[in-house]
């Protein structure tokens, strides 16, 4: 058994434990990224490896998710906000689940839980609707690690040839371009979606592509994007998402509560006040944070 197989086995597995228990609870989530695309089938299990299950819960139902995962004996991970482990075998890494209430991508967080229920009502793996996988995926990893990688761009070839058998190709790009233009997603995505349809046409054309090119001074902003899918840069990867909706640069800077007590041991003055000189340190000496 492969390295890759073996890992997402362990990780779907306990997926299949935190379904049912959640739904006891009558806890709700939607499955993203790698678990998202193997549940649904657009990856075999051999095909994409995961790390993590990632799943979005709702605000009001993430005190009961943590406790969920207490009773499943997952423990908060160090230096983490959001992730949770659980130990596996002595030759196995950890089972790693990361908690979602917002993705940085989509401003309307509730109309994406509404557009997942009317696309998928009787789906057996709960996850967003395609356009909403397909932003998430495409913005992903500019957004949150300042740099475009080659799974990023493997993974959304994969879900649009997945989607062109299950639904209508125009009617897809329609209500993904919509939903870009609505959330001045498109200087975000474009780096990705213009190598895309380099690399892949038969998945994307030119006339699709246009859809998602950047107006007026959305084409300023698209110049840092394009500059951080060229080339990782520390810097970038701090401004970026502030350049796209500067409340998460203030995010960045003022975390909340739980936050500081997750990532320093408790939220206190001093470390509110420290954050932002620990995030200037971080960037200008090119340190992970």
């Amino acid at each position: 058994m492969n390295s890759v197989l073996a890992r997402n086995i362990l990780l779907l597995g306990a997926l299949e434990e935190i379904g049912p228990a959640a739904a006891e609870k009558d806890l709700r989530f939607l499955l993203l990224k790698g678990s998202a695309l193997l549940t649904q089938g657009v990856y075999g299990p051999r095909e994409r490896e995961m790390t993590d299950l990632d799943l979005l819960v709702r605000s009001a139902d993430e005190t009961g998710f943590i406790a969920l995962l207490a009773q499943l004996k997952f423990r908060p991970m160090e230096n983490s906000s959001q992730a949770y482990y659980r130990p596996a075998s002595r030759s196995a890494p950890p089972v790693i689940v990361d908690l979602h209430t917002g993705l940085w991508h989509e401003k309307k967080i509730e109309a994406l839980w509404q557009r997942a229920e009317r696309s998928s009502p009787d789906t057996k793996a709960p996850v967003p609707a395609f356009e909403d996988q397909f932003l998430h995926l495409a913005s992903h990893t500019l957004l949150y690690h300042g740099c475009l990688d080659e799974k990023t761009q493997a993974d959304l070839a994969a879900l649009l040839a997945f989607v062109y058998g299950k639904t209508g190709r125009p009617d897809f790009w329609r209500k993904t371009a919509a939903l870009a233009a609505g959330g001045g997603l498109r200087p975000v995505i474009y780096p990705a979606l213009k190598r895309l349809a380099a690399a892949r046409p038969e998945l994307m054309s030119e006339p699709e592509l246009m859809l998602f090119a950047p107006r007026g001074a959305e084409k300023i902003k698209s110049r840092f994007f394009e500059k951080a899918a060229a080339g990782h840069s520390r810097p970038l990867e701090y401004l970026l998402p502030g350049l796209y909706r500067p409340s998460l640069f203030l995010r960045y800077l003022f975390p909340d509560k739980r936050f500081l007590e997750s990532r320093y041991g408790r939220s206190s003055w001093t470390n509110r006040f420290i954050r932002p000189f620990q995030l200037l340190h971080a960037v200008l000496n090119k340190e992970a944070d």
